[in-house]
């Protein structure tokens, strides 16, 4: 059942095409998730007073692979797209690498 019922899109927020669809989303979804480093969205110009603005009701969640104080980089094996994968490749002795 992972990710039954999921739908995603990709948005490029830099044109003002991908902030009019983001802005229609916010007002008519009621959960926004997100995972770009601290302070993107309000670079982006969507910040917490622009949503609540567009949608009083909405719930922000934002998701971070490291945590917002790590200014670790690289992407760890478990949050990769490809670690599912990677994992299938492994030999069965071999333990995942912990960070």
């Amino acid at each position: 059942m992972l990710n039954h019922n999921k739908r995603s899109i990709t948005l490029d927020t830099k044109t003002v095409k991908g902030k009019q669809v983001l802005d229609t989303l916010i007002k008519q979804c009621d959960v926004l998730v997100e995972n770009f480093a601290p302070g993107a969205l309000d670079r982006m110009g969507i910040t917490w007073a622009h949503i609540q603005k567009l949608n009083p009701r909405m719930i922000v969640a934002s998701v971070k692979g490291f945590g917002p104080a790590n200014t670790r980089t690289a992407r760890s094996t478990r949050t990769s797209p490809s670690a599912p994968a990677a994992r299938r490749r492994r030999p069965a002795s071999t333990t995942a690498r912990r960070w």
